[in-house]
């Protein structure tokens, strides 16, 4: 009988740390035994990583990084390896580095919260030079933002609360399994708009978005070890923030984006006035 209940999800696009980030999400486990990863690799022919390269609880799909189009596309392809075991999901990036007992810690912040959530944050940063974690960037520390455009609305962190309102990180977030087979991506979105959407559709449907007050794990934000440096897909020539004002509207006006619609479990009316602010309004002028 399979026990793995983890399902932890991993878009790599031409990325060194692949290898360090699984070595690493290992060795700090508590119950590695527990844990299935999936590794979409986005590579070139001659570079690319190989199934020996990884531990039995990993399962890696090989991509000529020319084929795939966006980084939702790359998420989305999780859900096809979905199994009756999981109980958790987690997506992270190829470059990450984790505390002790990371498994354990997000387990909890998702079982610890009332009603369904979505746990996320922008992580601190870490080199990848020496893969030593500090605390630049922690979602506690600086308000958490949409792209690079929109910050959070939620109230700053007080002593005591371990939840604080949040909007979607891509980077990072965790919750039960079942998000990821009832919401999880919309593979025509793209990167620029692809946490905008998130938090939209997530909210819609009835999840908090949320981040806990440890965020068990590290980012890379730069580029310095990947294996080469590639513009942003081109997304079938579909324009993200006209593809979520067409689920708005309701209008289709871009392709497929009726069978990834917002949800009618809260309005987006509800969501401007919890939030303090209109991602719809901002949408208009994008």
């Amino acid at each position: 009988m399979d026990e793995r209940n983890f399902l932890v999800s991993i878009a790599c696009r031409l990325d060194n740390e692949l290898i360090p980030t699984i070595e690493n999400m290992m060795l700090m486990a508590d119950d590695w035994s527990k844990i299935d990863v999936l590794v979409y690799n986005q590579d070139e022919e001659s570079t690319m990583f190989k199934q020996t390269n990884f531990d039995s609880n990993v399962t890696l799909v090989n991509v000529n990084h020319i084929h795939t189009r966006n980084l939702s596309q790359a998420r989305y392809i999780a859900q096809a390896f979905i199994k009756p075991s999981h109980e958790y999901y987690m997506c992270i990036d190829a470059h990450t580095r984790f505390d002790k007992g990371w498994d354990t810690i997000v387990k909890q912040a998702v079982d610890g919260y009332e009603g369904k959530c979505v746990i996320t944050a922008y992580p601190p940063t870490y080199s990848h030079k020496d893969g030593k974690g500090n605390n630049d960037l922690h979602s506690f520390n600086k308000p958490l933002s949409i792209s690079q455009f929109i910050q959070s609305g939620g109230a700053k962190i007080e002593e005591g609360i371990d939840y604080r309102k949040s909007l979607f990180a891509g980077g990072y977030h965790a919750t039960k399994i079942d998000w990821l087979y009832d919401i999880g991506y919309d593979p025509y979105i793209d990167w620029q708009f692809h946490e905008i959407e998130l938090s939209l559709r997530s909210y819609t449907h009835g999840y908090d978005i949320v981040n806990y007050k440890h965020t068990p794990l590290y980012h890379n934000y730069t580029h310095e070890n990947r294996k080469k440096q590639q513009p942003i897909l081109n997304n079938y020539h579909i324009h993200g923030g006209e593809r979520i004002y067409g689920k708005i509207m309701k209008a289709n006006m871009t392709f497929m984006e009726h069978k990834f619609p917002l949800g009618e479990e809260r309005t987006l009316e509800q969501f401007d006035e919890e939030y303090g602010i209109s991602l719809t309004d901002w949408l208009y002028l994008s």
